[in-house]
């Protein structure tokens, strides 16, 4: 006779035999531990809130309220080198840079007079 396997491995791999209420019950106490854990998030946010609001700090309070509504975009520090390659370390970067100026200022007469306008 087939036992019912009671793992988490069985429930993400999926086991032909595998008890459905077990599954369910580690899922549902995932979900329950992340909610809470989003709770007491926000439970901190409102009181530094608050806290902000009855100080007079309005810059605070935007920062914290958007912060709260604005989702999250991390920045990507990746540009393309000279020959088409893509950099991204810093150091990398900043060199690309200091090339792209001197390039950008060099000049190209040579004569080494500075324009009038």
């Amino acid at each position: 006779m087939c036992s019912l396997v009671r793992s988490n491995e069985a429930c993400t791999i999926g086991y032909s035999v595998i008890d459905p209420a077990y599954c369910f019950k580690n899922r549902y106490q995932e979900v329950k531990a992340q909610v809470q854990k989003k709770l007491r998030v926000v439970k901190q946010q409102q009181l530094e809130l608050e806290a902000a609001n009855a100080k007079g700090n309005s810059r605070q309070v935007f920062q914290i309220v958007k912060s709260m509504t604005r989702k999250f975009q991390p920045r990507l520090q990746c540009i393309q080198s000279a020959t088409g390659e893509s950099l991204t370390e810093a150091a990398q970067i900043a060199d690309r840079w200091e090339g792209y100026c001197e390039d950008l200022y060099h000049d190209e007469e040579g004569n080494g007079i500075e324009q009038e306008y």
